[in-house]
């Protein structure tokens, strides 16, 4: 946490895994950090956090270790692992000449398509 957390784009992810930790009551699994001594809006003096702003990185890196240790049991995935269903020989196939196709359409200049499908059908109606 910092004074700016709120205002930076990149910020947000952290706070939803948190609330999902709370959610599941799995309280002991947050440590909340703050770099500057300031908290963000939602983060009471009655949550507890740790300042490091003067702190040196063997102190945060034990303190860290040590709320790991404590937790005792593995952490569980956010998500069941899973492997994605493999695709058949054939589908795989398909899907490969599909993209080939739509590359080599997608390089081909309209006018030349135009001109083809004019010239199909005009050698259609004069029976060449």
């Amino acid at each position: 946490m910092c004074d700016e957390y709120t205002r930076k784009e990149w910020c947000g992810l952290e706070s939803r895994a948190i609330r999902s930790l709370l959610k599941t009551y799995q309280n002991d699994r947050i440590m909340l950090l703050t770099v500057d001594g300031k908290t963000m809006d939602g983060v009471f003096d009655i949550d507890g956090y740790m300042n490091i702003s003067e702190d040196s990185d063997d102190i945060v890196v034990d303190a860290i270790y040590s709320r790991l240790k404590a937790l005792g049991d593995p952490l569980p995935s956010s998500r069941p692992l899973q492997t994605p269903p493999r695709q058949s020989t054939r589908d795989n196939v398909l899907s490969k000449s599909i993209m080939a196709l739509r590359n080599t359409f997608h390089s081909i200049s309209p006018w030349y398509i135009v001109v083809a499908l004019s010239s199909y059908i005009l050698g259609t109606i004069i029976g060449r």
